[in-house]
């Protein structure tokens, strides 16, 4: 793994370390719909967490780019 994907894979285990604790905050008091929109953000950052660590080479991409559009 790359010095970049190893930094990537660790920014996203992080990210999915925080939205786990905040969907806890969230389940208290922030009602279902925040719930709802922290599970989403969480299962794109863990999807995106199983790129960078099955295949760091073509996840290397910034998200958006025009690998990540649907074709017009």
């Amino acid at each position: 793994m790359s010095n970049e994907s190893s930094r990537a894979a660790d920014n996203l285990h992080y990210v999915c370390e925080l939205l786990e604790q905040l969907k806890v905050l969230a389940g208290a008091d922030g009602g279902p719909f925040l719930r709802y929109l922290i599970d989403m953000a969480l299962k794109e950052a863990s999807d995106r967490l199983v790129m960078v660590l099955s295949d760091p080479a073509t996840s290397a991409a910034p998200y958006g780019t025009s690998e990540t559009l649907p074709p017009e």
